[in-house]
């Protein structure tokens, strides 16, 4: 498990090497470091029940940037990849 702050820690053997961070106001906030898209996905769905809006995933292996918009949805945030 990534501890909050922590971003070089291993998880499983495996560096983190996706970054999440919350846009606010045009900065950027870091959040935290996971190791797939799906952990990223799923922990963008839980800080947003607290902090909605939008969202990115940086990869540091590709350079990638994926936008990621959260909406109010019937049961909960819903996360939007794109």
């Amino acid at each position: 498990m990534v501890e909050r702050g922590v971003p070089d820690r291993k998880v499983g053997g495996m560096v983190p090497s996706l970054d999440i961070f919350k846009i606010e106001s045009g900065d950027l906030r870091w959040c935290e470091a996971v190791t797939s898209i799906e952990t990223a996905k799923a922990r963008i769905e839980k800080l947003a029940l607290s902090s909605r809006g939008n969202y990115f995933i940086f990869d540091q292996k590709s350079g990638q940037r994926i936008h990621v918009n959260v909406e109010s949805g019937r049961h909960g945030p819903r996360v939007d990849m794109g």
